[in-house]
């Protein structure tokens, strides 16, 4: 009687199948590892996204609420419409400077999309300054408050008024505007306190006499 040996190993269908599922298994990981990486980098554009809008929101809301209402004549030193606003504020402590300067803040167009454009006018054109605050909006628009009538409106336009507008806006127009930048909404400090004459001197307002 004559016996057959098997040498123990593999045969081609075995190592097709195992290699088949190697390549499956591979392909998941892969996959996984792929999906993870964009939400990881998704996540973390939001956040950088949402820093870049509060820190340029806390910056415009330090020099709106300084605002101070200079009068020109019979009207306040005070432009604005839909693109860019001018007004008068106490230097910031950045600039080698003291006393009043110009400020013009307007949207511009950037690499990332619309930017807020900062210019500071000086009475010495050495000590003028500019800066630009990515918002990571498409659109921007600004609106004027206000609030004299009995019912309160937003304006386009602010121009040859007798006092600052109660407040001001900068919103975007479409919703992925309005989620790179939330709305933002600053009072005028001086401007909503109806007993106050702004003072030169303090560069604050002193309570007018009754």
């Amino acid at each position: 009687m004559t016996s057959t040996s098997r040498e123990d190993g593999y045969t081609l269908i075995e190592l097709l199948v195992t290699l088949t599922l190697l390549s499956f298994i591979t392909l998941a990981i892969g996959s996984g590892l792929h999906f993870g990486t964009r939400v990881w980098e998704g996540t973390e554009d939001g956040v950088q996204m949402a820093d870049r809008a509060d820190n340029a929101q806390t910056v415009l809301r330090s020099l709106l609420t300084s605002a101070v209402p200079v009068t020109k004549g019979e009207d306040v030193d005070f432009e604005g419409d839909p693109s860019q606003v001018r007004f008068e504020a106490p230097a910031p402590q950045a600039l080698r400077t003291a006393g009043l300067v110009r400020v013009e803040i307007s949207t511009v167009e950037s690499e990332s999309g619309r930017a807020l454009h900062i210019a500071f006018k000086a009475a010495k054109a050495s000590d003028d300054r500019e800066i630009t605050l990515p918002t990571g909006a498409s659109t921007l628009r600004i609106a004027y408050l206000d609030a004299s009538d009995s019912v309160p409106a937003w304006l386009d336009r602010w121009h040859d008024r007798n006092r600052l507008p109660d407040a001001i806006r900068i919103q975007g127009d479409d919703d992925a505007s309005r989620q790179a930048w939330p709305d933002f909404v600053a009072r005028f400090a001086i401007g909503q306190r109806p007993d106050c004459a702004f003072d030169p001197v303090s560069l604050d307002c002193r309570r007018t006499q009754s």
